[in-house]
């Protein structure tokens, strides 16, 4: 009887510490954060329905994905998104992109950031900015399938309709494997009924 309140008493400041430690990380976003976060929904309320991508190389492997985006901080206004890839481990994999509301400020940036020397563990490296021709691509060439432009083999309404027609394939067989199941367990069942009968 003794031991059952006190251990309701630890739960309670176990549960007390806990409220305390998440309300400190929610009180972390500091007066810069919160900035960025409105500039953020006002690019985004702006924002074109296509976006144009920069391709960012020779990027240190120590950076990470803060790292990265603190490079562009200053293109905050027109830069919708930054991306650095990490392998699993966390490490950069030397690459990145930088998604920006229209193509003009794109340019603005490679012209003003192409070659700049940032720091890395290994020495300096010289970034290197290319527009991403990846929207483009996707316009010009031809799906394998089809042989149509303007779309990729995974979007192509030929494989769609054939991905379709598998999926009504394989609900139809089921239909004959159940419906043959069924019939089996019957036939089982008056077997059964008359071999009893017999006896």
């Amino acid at each position: 009887m003794g031991h059952g309140p006190r251990t309701s008493e630890k739960r309670m400041k176990k549960d007390k510490e806990t409220k305390r430690e998440e309300a400190d990380v929610y009180v972390a976003k500091t007066p810069e954060d919160i900035e960025d976060d409105k500039m953020k929904e006002e690019v985004l309320e702006n924002t074109p329905e296509r976006i144009v991508s920069v391709f960012v190389t020779k990027v240190p492997y120590t950076f990470t994905e803060k790292t990265f985006a603190n490079l562009f901080v200053k293109y905050k206004k027109f830069v919708y998104k930054t991306r650095a890839f990490l392998f699993k481990n966390g490490v950069c994999k030397g690459f990145g992109f930088v998604d920006v509301i229209d193509k003009e400020n794109a340019n603005r940036i490679i012209r003003e950031m192409n070659g700049l020397e940032v720091e890395g563990e290994d020495g300096p490296h010289q970034l290197v900015l290319e527009l991403s021709e990846k929207l483009a691509y996707v316009k010009q060439t031809k799906c394998f399938v089809c042989g149509k432009t303007g779309h990729t083999k995974s979007n192509c309404p030929e494989v769609v309709e054939a991905q379709k027609k598998d999926k009504e394939n394989i609900q139809n067989l089921k239909k004959q494997i159940d419906a043959k199941d069924k019939n089996d367990s019957k036939k089982k069942k008056s077997a059964v009924t008359v071999k009893t009968g017999k006896n």
